[in-house]
């Protein structure tokens, strides 16, 4: 009981932190790669919302937080049809999503008011979820099992107009994640072992100071 309060006293000030230094608005599409996610996911959006505080070519990012559908689970399906006996019809909506959440910084390439490149590092703890039709929770057994997917995320973009009362940006993010390619579902009853993921998000859109 203490582990799930302390969780949602967590996400509690996220959410209160997300309230107050930026509100992001685009759009942003998932790319899974490697072979935890070889013919298993076409991907899908993905919705990205974090605080960020300025200090000239430094920006401190945090809290970052992340939400990606990485679409149908083709591999999770097969299994179903073949060692369950369930239909394709019946199974057809089971798909996987992605959560993160976690900080860092952004270094701007220049003070140039029109156009500034940056580069972006940090840390991210992950979650993995496995949903029938929209809805998708992960497993939490206690806060251990929350923080023991981990790993960094790197950025790169282009923001237009920065540090204005509206900023454009463009750009893609690489993310790791130890040990996220495989669920605790599918570890404890499918006994598959476990893989770490990457992959990449792209996305547009604008920033509200």
């Amino acid at each position: 009981m203490r582990n799930y309060i302390v969780i949602s006293m967590s996400l509690v000030m996220i959410m209160t932190g997300l309230a107050l230094p930026l509100l992001n608005i685009g759009t942003s599409w998932v790319k899974p790669m490697g072979d935890w996610a070889e013919d298993r996911y076409e991907g899908g959006p993905a919705f990205l919302f974090s605080g960020n505080f300025t200090f000239g070519h430094f920006v401190l990012v945090a809290p970052d937080v992340g939400y990606a559908m990485l679409g149908e689970d083709k591999v999770l399906q097969k299994y179903l049809e073949e060692k369950a006996g369930y239909l394709p019809s019946e199974v057809e909506d089971i798909k996987s999503t992605m959560w993160w959440f976690g900080g860092g910084v952004k270094i701007r390439f220049s003070t140039n008011p029109i156009a500034t490149p940056y580069v972006m590092g940090l840390f991210e703890f992950y979650r993995r979820g496995i949903g029938w039709g929209d809805v998708s929770i992960p497993e939490i057994e206690n806060f251990d099992n929350v923080i023991n997917t981990y790993g960094p995320c790197i950025g790169f973009g282009v923001e237009i107009l920065p540090d204005k009362p509206v900023t454009a940006f463009a750009g893609f993010r690489w993310f790791y994640g130890k040990g996220v390619g495989t669920t605790e579902i599918e570890k404890k009853y499918l006994e598959w072992e476990e893989k770490d993921a990457h992959f990449l998000v792209f996305h547009a859109g604008v920033d509200f100071l």
